[in-house]
């Protein structure tokens, strides 16, 4: 959701719009917020599935040498999820940045790409918003430096 950060954002609106860079973000961020409260449950249960996923994926058997051995390690792994609880959490954590207002973390959590962009950006932003801010960034050497400085840091150091 780097597509949204709001210094994006604004490089993109200020090429049509220069005037209404802040009431377009102000509006924009008032109705993400609530596309998101709307759909927090969506985001929680695909991060569930995304986690489940992922430690399935990473599972080891210990031993094999036996199928009981086998089965006891599949019971203890599953044995060991509670999904309940980490939905919970999941969802607890997405109440708690709607709540506090929190923008950077939302696009962090938030899973919705479809319902955001086009739908959103377009009744808020401009139109095709995605292929503004693509080829903004592409013709952008300050923002392509700002993005991998933000969000790929990791990556370079």
């Amino acid at each position: 959701m780097l597509l949204l950060d709001k210094r994006i954002m604004k490089a993109v609106i200020a090429e049509e719009n220069p005037n209404e860079v802040d009431n377009k973000i102000q509006h924009f961020e008032e109705l993400f917020y609530t596309t998101v409260d709307q759909h927090k449950n969506k985001i929680a249960n695909q991060y569930i599935k995304k986690t489940l996923e992922d430690r399935f994926h990473n599972f080891v058997f210990q031993k094999y040498d036996k199928i009981n051995t086998i089965n006891n390690q599949i019971n203890s792994f599953v044995d060991g999820i509670d999904v309940e609880v980490e939905y919970q959490l999941k969802l607890d954590e997405v109440n708690q940045i709607i709540e506090n207002k929190e923008y950077d973390n939302l696009l962090a959590v938030c899973n919705l790409k479809k319902a955001i962009i086009p739908d959103l950006t377009t009744k808020c932003l401009n139109s095709n918003y995605l292929n503004k801010v693509i080829k903004k960034i592409k013709s952008s050497e300050e923002l392509r430096t700002y993005i991998v400085d933000k969000y790929f840091k990791i990556l370079v150091d």
